[in-house]
């Protein structure tokens, strides 16, 4: 009896993590299906290419899909670029851990209390066995809302010379600081980030090549060319976190947790909707502490064509109860239809803090303007949809001089976008 060609039989796909994309793709190299974390098809009984996608990393395997039973596909977890030293990542390094671990001491500078900020630099090139002769904390520098200079990683950091990472770990003021990062050639690169009371304030950075020259030099036996390259920290590709000061996590599950966050902010720099959705519903985020996720996958939902409102709105209630007057958490309530002040019966409302919206003095019942940038490259329209910028702020100064491209809205520093004092705060 010959076997039907149009009989289909069920291929089943489960990824080793719910962010991962997959796809289906036949002898044609026509893709048939595509879905996230699993996925659930028929097809006709042949040969086909499944390909997953993690982050910017990808796996093909060849599956053989007979009539009847069909196939079952169970890859392993795919390791990816990312500034964290993640378990499972293609640049992962104990030494790396071991100074992230450090977050969950004691800080060690004081520059106000009630929230806390651990920033950690690295350099992939040490993991990946090359040598590295340059100083990836060069150039790093925290600073308040001001614009005072509170921490440079190269004086008031601690570092492991030998493997290349160095961070500064603070106690600090809620609000926003800026981080910015002088990168030599491509000018100086800051990025907002705002700090909420009861949380610490997770930022990793990666070095990358932004210079390559050559130089001449001597040797013994006669002139040479000498290669050099600097290397610096990318605001651009930094991986963000939350996390309890001091607080113990199961490392399993914080790990795999942190995953999914990185994934999903890869995928928004990339244009994709990787959000674990799953997840997210299920409220473990908040229960292992890590709002980052439900942030970030909050505005994966907002980006697609038809997002989910009652998703949206969900998130931003949550998420204002544990991180109150975030500008990204307002950016998420207006993107679910909210408002900032009661316009009709069934609109949600929610308060915002004086430090960074403020009563257009000129028109106090008009649109009130925004003092402060948020930390997502996403919310910023969102929230200029529903205010004006403050003349003279750091929203309005940055406007011409946003990054494309990141998630996170990082400006290039020039004399029109310095904050009003660079004084020393120390």
């Amino acid at each position: 009896m010959s076997i039907s060609r149009n009989r289909k039989a069920p291929l089943r796909v489960t990824a080793a993590e719910e962010a991962t994309e997959i796809f289906v793709i036949d002898s044609s190299l026509s893709r048939v299906a595509s879905g996230m974390g699993s996925l659930d098809v028929k097809v006709r009984p042949g040969i086909y290419k499944v390909r997953l996608r993690s982050g910017a990393s990808m796996e093909d395997t060849l599956v053989e899909v007979q009539e009847g039973d069909g196939a079952t596909v169970a890859p392993r977890a795919i390791a990816f670029d990312s500034a964290a030293p993640l378990h499972g990542t293609l640049t992962t390094h104990e030494p790396h851990q071991a100074a992230w671990a450090r977050a969950s001491e004691p800080p060690s500078l004081h520059w106000g209390t009630g929230a806390g900020l651990f920033v950690m630099v690295r350099d992939p090139a040490i993991v990946r066995g090359k040598e590295s002769r340059t100083e990836p904390w060069a150039g790093i520098t925290v600073q308040d809302a001001e614009g005072r200079t509170l921490g440079a990683m190269d004086k008031d950091g601690e570092r492991m010379q030998e493997v290349g990472v160095g961070w500064l770990h603070a106690e600090a003021d809620p609000g926003m600081h800026l981080i910015c990062v002088d990168t030599g050639l491509r000018g100086v690169q800051c990025m907002a980030v705002h700090l909420s009371r009861g949380w610490q304030t997770q930022v990793i950075l990666a070095t990358a090549t932004v210079m390559r020259s050559r130089v001449a030099g001597e040797r013994e036996d006669g002139p040479a060319t000498l290669r050099r390259s600097l290397r610096r920290a990318v605001p651009a590709d930094a991986a963000i976190f939350y996390a309890r000061p001091g607080g113990a996590q199961d490392p399993a599950q914080a790990q795999e947790l942190l995953r999914l966050t990185e994934l999903v902010r890869q995928g928004l720099t990339q244009g994709r909707p990787t959000a674990p959705l799953a997840e997210v519903k299920s409220g473990r985020w908040s229960a292992t502490g890590n709002p980052m996720l439900a942030l970030l996958t909050g505005y994966v939902e907002a980006a697609k064509p038809k997002p989910d409102a009652r998703l949206l709105r969900s998130l931003a209630g949550e998420l204002a109860a544990e991180l109150p007057g975030h500008p990204d958490v307002l950016a998420l309530h207006l993107l679910a239809g909210g408002s900032l002040t009661p316009r009709r019966k069934g609109v949600s409302t929610i308060t915002y803090p004086a430090q960074w919206v403020a009563p257009n003095p000129d028109d106090p019942a008009g649109r009130p303007q925004l003092l402060q940038p948020p930390m997502l490259a996403a919310g910023l329209p969102a929230l200029l949809g529903a205010m004006d910028p403050a003349p003279g702020s750091l929203v309005q100064r940055i406007k011409e001089s946003l990054l494309p491209g990141a998630p996170w809205l990082v400006w290039r520093r020039t004399a029109a976008t310095r904050m009003r004092s660079a004084q020393s705060a120390r």
